[in-house]
């Protein structure tokens, strides 16, 4: 029987012998001949396979260092939004900045010119009274060093005859020193309407009246025809006094004025005609000329504002992608492992279906920018918000599907990011503010391409080809996917949304029949 049987296994050898080509048998004829080289030759394909799969342990270190390295450069582009935001806020400083010290050198100048003519003239003062009286060397021996009491002296004599707007606050009456902020209150305020600018906006005069003094802002306050204009201002004012104290004295002959003065009605009070001495005058105009050129360079650069409103716009949509993109990988890996799957098939779902642009869209306002009543009215009927948290406008943003992504793959990892942290206690102080989504889509195109199973196949119909700046679809699906998932993640009520939809859905559809129902009984 066992003859038979080897007789059997011998002939199929044959038989299988006889199969191959000649060229074959013939080499296998000679390795079987010689058993060294067979050996040889076996040895050598074990060590390529041993190669192989060290290789393969070196590519899945590779792939994991490319992981840690896409980590490590998101975090450095984190980094460098964060460098941009604060360096666009110190450009704004350093705006100011300019802008004050512009305001403190007029000042200075002005100042300092007050305490030369003064010095000149007391110096003067005080050589003539040396001449005629001995009392003062008694006295400068009295005091010690006659040239430290001349320079105290000198200073105190210029801060007494400086304009009343230059002098030290200590030496101010009571109503100086109100008359003073007041004054520098109205310097700061911005209603002076639109500023012209030579070269930039420079109005015309109406008929028959006299040109307008249009400034040049590339000057100084007392060059050209800045120091025009602040001198027809001084006359102006000087002249509306007069007017108002005397009608005999007449208006100046400038610009009209925009109303008549009350002749029962002084422009200053009676004893703080100190006020408006041609000095005082000035000092105020040369303070105020700063915040009027500031002013000017606001209003005129409006497309730079514009700019770095936006830019400061996509930065903040920027960073919240960012960090929604890190909850769709969390709720990803959660869903992942809930199906079962190993690490390295979470990894790879997280590298093929989670990128930042497909988080969609988290504003903190309305489409205006504003959290306007009807917009607040909406985030607070979605039964998301305690009664506290509907006070507080601020406790939510709302939450937009991007318009090309299908709702069952919007409706899945982050959902379940967010149910994990509500079942982790030391999870709900850092993401305290409540994401709302009111059924509106984010317009925001994507850079990478997204898998078909992943977009709305209404919109692919119907919009796609208006999105001239739609990267396209990646066709079929990534090659550890099976049908079985593709066609779960396609379904609004798949195993993958989470359950929370479901019961919405739910909801929706009892309230409709309810509501079908209620029809038929009218």
């Amino acid at each position: 029987m066992s003859k038979n049987k080897a007789t059997n296994k011998g002939g199929d050898l044959l038989k299988e012998l006889n199969k191959l080509s000649a060229a074959t048998r013939s080499t296998l004829a000679l390795l079987l001949a010689k058993p060294e080289e067979l050996t040889a030759i076996v040895s050598e394909r074990t060590e390529q396979a041993i190669q192989l799969t060290t290789l393969d342990t070196v590519v899945d270190t590779m792939q994991e260092d490319i992981e840690t390295l896409k980590v490590t450069v998101s975090e450095l582009k984190e980094n460098v939004g964060d460098l941009t935001n604060r360096i666009e806020v110190l450009e704004e400083k350093v705006l100011l900045a300019d802008e004050k010290y512009e305001s403190q050198k007029e000042e200075l100048k002005e100042e300092l010119s007050l305490v030369h003519e003064r010095l000149t003239e007391l110096e003067a003062a005080t050589v003539d009274t040396g001449k005629k009286s001995t009392r003062g060397m008694k006295r400068s021996r009295l005091l010690g060093d006659a040239g430290a009491a001349e320079q105290d002296t000198h200073a105190m004599a210029a801060a007494i005859q400086a304009p009343v707007t230059k002098k030290p606050k200590y030496m101010l009456t009571e109503e100086e020193a109100h008359v003073r902020e007041s004054i520098q209150d109205s310097g700061d305020s911005d209603g002076v309407g639109k500023m012209p600018g030579k070269g930039v906006w420079e109005p015309e005069a109406p008929s028959a009246a006299p040109a307008y003094l249009i400034p040049d802002w590339n000057l100084e306050s007392n060059k050209g025809i800045n120091a025009q204009i602040i001198q027809r201002a001084i006359d102006n004012v000087r002249s509306m006094h007069k007017v108002c104290q005397h009608s005999i004295y007449k208006q100046h002959d400038g610009n009209s004025l925009t109303e008549q003065p009350d002749a029962n009605e002084p422009l200053v009070p009676s004893g703080s005609e100190i006020w408006l001495t041609p000095k005082a005058l000035k000092s105020l105009a040369v303070q105020r000329w700063a915040t009027m050129k500031a002013t000017f360079k606001r209003q005129h650069n409006e497309d730079l504002m514009r700019r770095r409103e936006m830019e400061k716009l996509e930065n903040r949509i920027g960073e919240r992608q960012k960090t929604a993109r890190k909850w769709l990988s969390i709720g990803a890996k959660i869903v992942a492992a809930n199906k079962g799957y190993d690490d390295e098939l979470q990894l790879q779902l997280c590298l093929d279906l989670v990128h930042a642009e497909f988080a969609g869209e988290e504003r903190s306002c309305d489409e205006d920018g504003t959290k306007n009543n009807r917009w607040w009215k909406d985030i607070c009927s979605t039964g998301r918000l305690g009664a506290a948290q509907k006070k507080d406008r601020n406790s939510a943003w709302e939450r937009k599907r991007p318009i090309w992504m299908s709702v069952p793959v919007y409706q899945t990892f982050l959902y379940h990011k967010e149910q994990f942290d509500l079942t982790q206690p030391k999870q709900r102080v850092t993401n305290s503010t409540v994401r709302v989504d009111l059924k509106r889509t984010s317009n925001l195109t994507p850079r990478e391409k997204p898998w078909d199973f992943m977009v709305d196949p209404v919109w692919k119909a119907t919009q796609m080809n208006d999105h001239h700046n739609f990267p396209g679809i990646k066709e079929g699906r990534p090659p550890w996917m099976t049908a079985e998932v593709e066609s779960e993640l396609r379904k609004v009520d798949g195993d993958w949304v989470h359950a929370m939809f479901w019961l919405e859905r739910t909801r929706e559809r009892a309230g409709s029949t309810d509501a079908d129902e209620d029809e038929e009984m009218d």
